[in-house]
């Protein structure tokens, strides 16, 4: 791998100057994740990114058809919910998973662990009304409980280690979910805060996670049929191509 940076390139013609700022990162990176798109849809993949270079090999067999997840490191367990909203709760080291609680009848987008809070968190679109709501779940039951609703269509959700929650709408945009404290009036509020555009329509199961190591969001665009770096505070995007090599892929519960 290569050190993380820019570098400006120069180019003259005809005595005039251009330039061009080159984007250099580090890449090598892994990444978990269940492929919904695999047909029986249980399997669960280990990905190795190296500077666009992928490894894609089985990591399990999962006895849950998850269709969003994540995994928690303080007790080494993933949570998720299998169509219909049954939520488990799958022990990697066992291999045994648990229904926890009665379906809640909806399905997530997508889910993320927060490690600065130990809360989960669910992001959870509305077809009929056009409303995501970004939920807190509970890890005994499943049970989600509402903090925010917008009139956007949010299919991700990734949580950096001090907890600021991201989400990409289907029309494209990165977004940040921020919970303020209004100390005029002694209350707190959500809202979401757009950081990125330009990311391109979404139309299918999508899934992100953090990379913790680089500081950086993993996408699997699958309408792009590519992982997608995203650099939040450098404000880069850049494609690291298809893992599976057959241009279809629908990852879940990217870990």
């Amino acid at each position: 791998g290569v050190s993380e940076g820019m570098a400006t390139i120069t180019a003259t013609a005809e005595g005039m100057e251009a330039y061009c700022d080159v984007i250099v990162v580090n890449t090598e990176t892994v990444f978990n994740a269940y492929n919904f798109y695999s047909g029986d849809g249980y399997n669960g993949y280990m990905v190795e990114v190296d500077t666009g270079r992928m490894d894609y090999r089985l990591l399990d067999e999962s006895p849950v058809d998850f269709v969003a997840g994540d995994y928690n490191g303080h007790d080494g367990c993933f949570y998720g919910y299998s169509d219909g909203g049954q939520f488990w709760r799958y022990d990697l080291t066992t291999g045994t998973a648990v229904k926890l609680g009665a379906p809640v009848g909806v399905n997530p987008a997508d889910m993320a662990y927060d490690y600065s809070t130990g809360l989960l968190y669910a992001v959870v679109p509305d077809v009929s009304t056009g409303l995501t709501s970004l939920c807190m779940v509970n890890l005994t039951t499943g049970q989600m409980e509402t903090v925010y609703q917008d009139y956007f269509f949010a299919m991700t959700l990734a949580i950096d280690l001090s907890g600021n929650i991201y989400s990409i709408t289907n029309d494209g945009y990165l977004v940040q979910f921020v919970n303020f404290y209004d100390e005029d009036f002694g209350e707190s509020y959500w809202y979401a805060e757009p950081l990125m555009e330009g990311l391109g329509e979404l139309q299918y199961l999508q899934s992100m996670c953090y990379d913790y190591a680089h500081d950086v969001i993993l996408w699997d665009y699958c309408e792009a049929s590519s992982i997608y770096w995203i650099d939040v505070n450098g404000g880069y995007v850049i494609p690291l191509g298809d893992p599976t090599g057959t241009g279809v892929f629908e990852f879940v519960g990217m870990y």
